[in-house]
This record gives C-alpha cells, structure tokens and sequence, in this order.
C-alpha cells in the first residue's frame, strides 16, 4: 500500500504563482518536467466515444510533469485517489474520472497530452485519468489533469496543471540564475562566478528535435505502413545527450532519432 511510506514528498508546480500543491509518497521520483508559458492545454471531458474527444481549454502557464514510483502490487486508483481527494480539498471540481477501458483505452490515451516515454509509461489496459477545474466549465481559472498507470513492478503518474492568463504571472524560466544563450562568453561567466545558470533556447530546440522526429515518424507511415495511431513523435532537445557535446564526435551522436517500443514492463 502506498501509506507504507514513512513520510511524503511535497511536489509543488513552483514556476505558476497560485498553482495547487500535491503530496506524493516518498518513493516517488520526478522523471521530467516542462513549464511554458504562454501556452495552451486541452483537457479531456468527455470520454473517447464516436471517434471524439470533449475538451476544455485554457490559455496561460501550463506545468507538465511526470512521477515513477517503485513498487509493486499497485492498481491506478490507489495511486490516484489520493490526488483527487487534494483537489476536491483545495476547491477543484472534478468533470472526469474514468479507467482505461472506460476511458476509450488506446484511443483516448493517444487524443490525450502525454508526455513521452520512457519518462511517463501508460499501460493501456490500467490507467485512471481524473480532469478537475476551478471555475466555470465554459471558462475556467485553472485545469489540472492527473494520469496514473501501472506496472508489474512500478507506477507512473503524470500532472499537467494549466493557469489562465491574469490568475498568474508566469515567467518562462525560474529566478534561480541570470538567463543566457546557450553560448558564448556569458555562460562562461555565469558558471565561474556563480556556479549555475539558466539555459533559454530550450523551446526552439525541442522544436527542432521534434521536427526531426515527425519526419521520421512519416516516413515509417508513408513508406512501411505504420500505423499512425501507434506512434507518437516528441522531441527532448538537449536534455537527452548519450555523449559529451564537447567534441565533434559527440555532437553527431546526440543529432539522433530514437525509437522506444513501449509495452508493459515484465
């Protein structure tokens, strides 16, 4: 059982001014975060049914992160209901919750935002997915979306919150660190005089990644019949590297396509 754990570990979605704090066991570990803004974010609130999926949407900061934890035995409901219970506390109304089957299983796993694996792992015969909003439906302050899936051996969970814009004032990077080029003298500087420093660019170049990626992902359905709704094209930009960006050899190696086949663990 997840209350096993002797304590919890405060996850906080610290980039969005009034974002909601959610408690997940100590067992879990962060495997990827993305905040953007401004941005956009569809929540599902409908089940997949005749081929469509209901959304809301909501423009402004939206915070994307995904969870592992290592244990076994775990169903989705355990690992969510938890989370939903936080939300209905902190005022959220929940317009969704349903489990794989219901849900439409693959077809609504793949109309949905996930993050990519192997960070966030979706088994598409166990997961439970919950939709809550502040606000009225047709327009909501906030939206936040929690995806739970298992394993034999572990459980993922996946947290998208998205703020309207005027609820926050959002920052694209955090305040920890002067914001620079990915190049340059100044980061140079920055990390001799004060050992860290905030990389921009990040968007642009998980753009192009992803860019490379949906190429390769046309080819194998155009040329080799793929199909399409087995594949998901993302792009990790520079924070996947498999070698030292130091030298020319390790540039071409990481200027890479990779292909991940996920299935259930075990």
């Amino acid at each position: 059982m997840m209350i096993r754990c002797a304590g919890l570990l405060w996850l906080v979605l610290a980039t969005q001014a009034g974002a909601i704090e959610l408690s997940l066991p100590q067992i879990a570990r962060l495997t990827v975060e993305r905040n953007t803004s401004p941005d956009s974010y569809a929540a599902p609130i409908s089940t997949f049914q005749d081929g469509t999926l209901d959304t809301v949407t909501v423009e402004g900061s939206v915070a994307r992160q995904a969870w592992r934890l290592e244990a076994a035995g775990l169903t989705p409901l355990q690992v969510l209901r938890p989370l939903r219970s936080q939300l209905e506390a902190a005022g959220y109304d929940v317009v969704l919750e349903c489990s794989a089957a219901a849900c439409g299983g693959f077809d609504f796993r793949f109309a949905t935002e996930t993050l990519p694996g192997p960070n966030m792992y979706v088994n598409i015969r166990s997961y439970q997915f919950v939709t809550a909003v502040q606000g009225p439906l047709s327009a909501p302050t906030s939206v936040v979306t929690v995806l739970a899936s298992t394993a034999s051996s572990s459980a993922y969970v996946q947290i998208i919150q998205a703020i309207s814009e005027g609820e926050a004032d959002v920052p694209v990077a955090d305040a920890t660190g002067p914001v620079i080029a990915a190049g340059g003298n100044g980061l140079v500087d920055a990390l001799l005089g004060q050992g860290h420093a905030v990389l921009s660019g990040l968007d642009a170049n998980i753009a192009l990644s992803r860019s490379r990626a949906v190429a390769v992902r046309d080819r194998l359905i155009q040329n080799f019949d793929v199909p399409a709704a087995q594949m998901d094209a993302e792009g990790m930009g520079y924070l996947a590297p498999v070698a030292s960006n130091l030298t020319p050899e390790g540039r071409e190696a990481n200027r890479r396509v990779e292909v991940v086949l996920l299935t259930t663990p075990g």
